[in-house]
């Protein structure tokens, strides 16, 4: 399953555009990827979602998760990619480690 918790927002590029090289409204500068295999997305699911929720659906996950694959082998800061079955505490810690130095940055640069 995946999550998109962005850091700070870029006005230039969504998804298709980023795909498609076309300008739309927005897309974050930062993506945080939870990456969760598709057995524990179900093991963890106890009916939150149902079954035919697209954000259980193997598909759609296998997809999202290609796509930001490909992403992160172009623009490599973009992505931060998590291993979803550490701790919970151990996920925020390294999403701090990962992020600060970027929130950091933007705002020496003027533009958090």
């Amino acid at each position: 399953m995946s999550y998109q918790p962005a850091a700070t927002r870029r006005s230039s590029t969504t998804a298709s555009a980023a795909s498609t090289g076309t300008p739309s409204t927005t897309w974050p500068d930062v993506i945080v990827y939870l990456d969760l295999p598709q057995d524990a997305v179900h093991e963890r699911n106890h009916g939150k979602f149902p079954e035919d929720s697209i954000y259980i659906d193997p598909a759609f996950n296998a997809a999202i998760r290609s796509y930001l694959l490909r992403l992160a082998g172009r623009e490599p800061s973009r992505v931060v990619w998590l291993d979803a079955t550490l701790d919970p505490a151990e996920l925020a810690r390294l999403t701090g480690t990962r992020l600060r130095p970027m929130v950091t940055h933007r705002a020496i640069q003027g533009t958090a």
